[in-house]
Order: structure tokens, then sequence, then C-alpha cells
């Protein structure tokens, strides 16, 4: 997932909650406080690395 789609400007079909996963993987580290919480929360690993496109 690109850290774009963190925006609160999107709009998402809920597939599962945040309990059950167990990863998101982005392109930028998690910066909004409140969904960084909630993933946190959960019990929820982020891993983030910056993708180039060749």
């Amino acid at each position: 997932m690109n850290h774009t789609k963190f925006s609160n400007h999107h709009n998402f079909v809920k597939l599962c909650s945040l309990d059950c996963l167990d990863y998101v993987v982005t392109d930028m580290p998690v910066e909004d406080r409140h969904i960084l919480y909630a993933l946190k929360e959960n019990h929820v690993n982020i891993i983030y690395r910056k993708f180039f496109n060749n």
C-alpha cells in the first residue's frame, strides 16, 4: 500500500477489522497518530520501505 491510502480522502471497503491483520506494508512511515495508534492497539506490525520505480 502506498502512503496516500492513509489519508481520509479515500472511500474504502471494509474487508476485515484491524485485529485480523498481522502486517501493513507501506512505502512511507505512518505519520497520522490516530491510524498509528489504532494499528498499534491491534498489534499490527508496520513495515515501510521506499519503493523505487525502475
